[in-house]
């Protein structure tokens, strides 16, 4: 029930959301801040650079904002962190030469 709840909180805020409005776009980055920081640091494993990664992925975000409807904000949120997560996880593999790892996109 509980999830059901924020979902739907979730989806009225970016209804009301429009890109030059701070406050509601404050409001959804601390919404799902929590999922997304999670989410990268179950990769990253190290609390420092996640963080530095969510923001990264929030100025994406905030960059792209104009773009993003309601609709597809859930799965705008996912790329972009996909995207950044996998950014870093290439860049502490293989550092700054080309990566060659099977494992690493």
């Amino acid at each position: 029930m509980k999830n059901q709840q924020e979902n739907t909180y979730a989806h009225d805020v970016l209804e009301l959301y429009l890109p030059e409005d701070d406050d509601t776009f404050e409001e959804m980055c601390t919404m799902y801040y929590p999922k997304v920081y999670r989410f990268v640091l179950s990769f990253l494993k190290s609390e420092e650079l996640s963080k530095n990664v969510v923001s990264e992925i929030y100025l994406e975000i905030r960059e792209r904002s104009k773009d993003i409807s309601p609709d597809i904000f859930d799965t705008v949120i996912i790329e972009v962190s996909v995207k950044y997560t996998y950014g870093a996880l290439r860049t502490l593999v293989c550092g700054d030469t080309p990566c060659d790892s099977p494992y690493i996109p």
